[in-house]
């Protein structure tokens, strides 16, 4: 009897080991997004026009209007090196038609660097099936935090849906209806 118990002991252990192992090497999304909110403070930080040309889905810089301006805004707003970041995890949408399937991450970041604090919001496909020029960022918001009046809020840009580069942008909850 003493073997039996110490032989299904040793297996779920096994078993145990190998299930804590594989999640070891499973990418969560936060860990995903993670990953991807760290390329762009890179690439910001490098001042590295083409990185972060190369973070966008290439089918949305199309419909940006001076696409390449606005990087180049967006590299001169961001000053000083990075030190830190604070933030919760992704928020996580998906949606599948068929085969068909997508997933983006609205992100939310206070990232600090040794000149200020700022606020980023991003929306950032990271799977498109029907069509992968659609992956990557879609929405860059910035805001220097001393220029937020809704600290006590995460930062979610100014509302707008279309894809682009907003630079200095809040969102006016005054002007939403209170009734």
């Amino acid at each position: 009897m003493r073997k039996i118990v110490l032989s299904l002991a040793l297996i779920v252990s096994f078993i145990t080991s190998m299930f804590l192992l594989n999640s070891c090497f499973i990418d969560t999304d936060t860990s995903i997004a993670k990953g991807k909110r760290d390329q762009l403070i890179s690439a910001l930080q490098n001042k590295d026009h083409a990185a972060i040309k190369a973070l966008f889905a290439s089918n949305k810089i199309a419909d940006i209007e001076n696409f390449d301006e606005s990087i180049d805004e967006l590299l001169a707003y961001y000053e000083g090196d990075y030190v830190s970041q604070t933030g919760g995890g992704p928020a996580t949408l998906s949606g599948k038609d068929g085969r068909l399937v997508y997933k983006y991450y609205l992100m939310s970041n206070d990232i600090t660097t040794t000149v200020r604090v700022y606020r980023i919001a991003l929306k950032w496909y990271i799977t498109d099936t029907a069509n992968a020029g659609n992956v990557g960022i879609w929405q860059l918001f910035i805001l220097k935090k001393e220029d937020d009046p809704n600290q006590e809020y995460s930062y979610g840009g100014d509302g707008t849906i279309s894809p682009g580069i907003y630079i200095g942008r809040i969102y006016d909850r005054s002007s939403e209806d209170t009734e």
